[in-house]
């Protein structure tokens, strides 16, 4: 549930600020409200340092805070991430990985960090949504 507490004038009409910030959660909403409705809590607090949600086998992960080029989400099964992308547009992100070289050649199922790089360009002026989608093994 969202409680937008907005606050009509004496003849019921919304205020346009009032108007104009519903506009604009409208419109974030219909670009990246997959992220939002019908989703679980998606990483751990240790994992992400910020919001996430999950879907079947996506997390979404919600960028609040900026400045930033490149975020990092740890404690993820690195060899089992099939794509990286930027929700509203659907571009696919650059990313690197890494886990301990004992874990990599011992473990077929290493447990490691992925470094995502977000460019500019991408960057939501409310929330920038990245989706991590796992092939669910």
């Amino acid at each position: 549930n969202l409680l937008l507490n907005v606050s009509p004038t004496p003849s019921g009409a919304l205020p346009p600020e009032q108007t104009e910030r519903l506009d604009a959660i409208a419109d974030w909403m219909d670009r990246n409200g997959e992220s939002i409705t019908g989703t679980t809590p998606g990483f751990e607090p240790w994992q992400w340092y910020g919001p996430s949600t999950r879907r079947g086998r996506t997390t979404y992960c919600h960028l609040l805070m900026r400045p930033y080029e490149h975020v990092t989400v740890r404690g993820v099964p690195i060899r089992h991430v099939t794509s990286i992308r930027e929700l509203s547009t659907g571009t696919e992100l650059h990313h690197t990985s890494r886990c301990s070289i004992v874990d990599l050649l011992i473990n077929p199922d290493p447990i490691g960090e992925l470094t995502v790089n977000v460019p500019e360009e991408l960057v939501d002026p409310l929330a920038t949504v990245i989706a991590v989608e796992f092939d669910g093994k």
